[in-house]
């Protein structure tokens, strides 16, 4: 299976790189920060669930557009 992987990214790249065009180094960098960011929004939105459900319908879309 791992030849199969090997001649996958020899022929095509990765999907990543094709399609935003970022390099493959900064590829491991942008998931560091999408995972920095979920546990944010996580963690935020974990304290707001014990407010009122209303405040946790507004805030946390809120909050995942501002990050």
């Amino acid at each position: 299976m791992a030849f199969l992987i090997d001649e996958q990214r020899r022929n095509h790249g990765t999907f990543v790189t094709q399609v935003t065009g970022v390099g493959e180094g900064t590829v491991p960098l942008l998931l560091i920060v999408d995972g920095a960011a979920t546990v944010t929004g996580n963690t935020i939105v974990g304290r707001l669930t014990d407010r009122p459900t209303i405040s946790v319908q507004v805030w946390g879309p809120a909050l995942n557009l501002i990050f």
